[in-house]
């Protein structure tokens, strides 16, 4: 593998994370009319059920705060290479929750939709595989994880 394979697939991967995680934590699209903020995903979150049961999700304002901030901090520190394998550990479980809750094509009786979230599912699924050979592997030799390996 080249020696910039790794950093740079760890990067491409953190970019979907600080992208969408400052949408939600400061809002995206012009202020009159936002595409997305903290308001908005909010109300996304609130609507959420638990699988199986239709239960709403507990505390989800908190809940909406804790998966944006953690989406983009997450993605901060897999960008930089901080603690790679647990940051991307940690962000593998935030997708495997966004598969459950947000994305469950199985529940749609419109074939249109279900088809839209089945695309959004099997998305997940490649970041996930993406992930895992980050947890596997590491961060590569371009990380600050790299940096204080090669010091000890």
């Amino acid at each position: 593998m080249s020696i910039f394979a790794l950093p740079l697939a760890r990067i491409l991967l953190s970019l979907l994370f600080i992208v969408t995680g400052y949408a939600k934590v400061f809002g995206w699209g012009p202020a009159d009319k936002p595409l997305i903020n903290m308001g908005m995903w909010k109300q996304r979150v609130a609507g959420l059920k638990i699988p199986g049961t239709g239960d709403p999700l507990p505390q989800p304002d908190l809940l909406a705060q804790i998966v944006a901030y953690g989406e983009l901090v997450g993605g901060i520190m897999l960008f930089i290479g901080i603690l790679s394998r647990l940051t991307a550990f940690g962000l593998f479980v935030f997708v495997i929750l966004t598969i459950v809750l947000g994305h469950p094509f199985w529940t749609f009786a419109d074939p249109g939709a279900a088809y839209m979230q089945l695309g959004q599912f099997l998305k997940n699924l490649g970041i996930m595989g993406g992930l895992l050979l980050i947890v596997a592997a590491g961060g590569g030799s371009v990380s600050i994880d790299a940096m204080f390996r090669r010091q000890a």
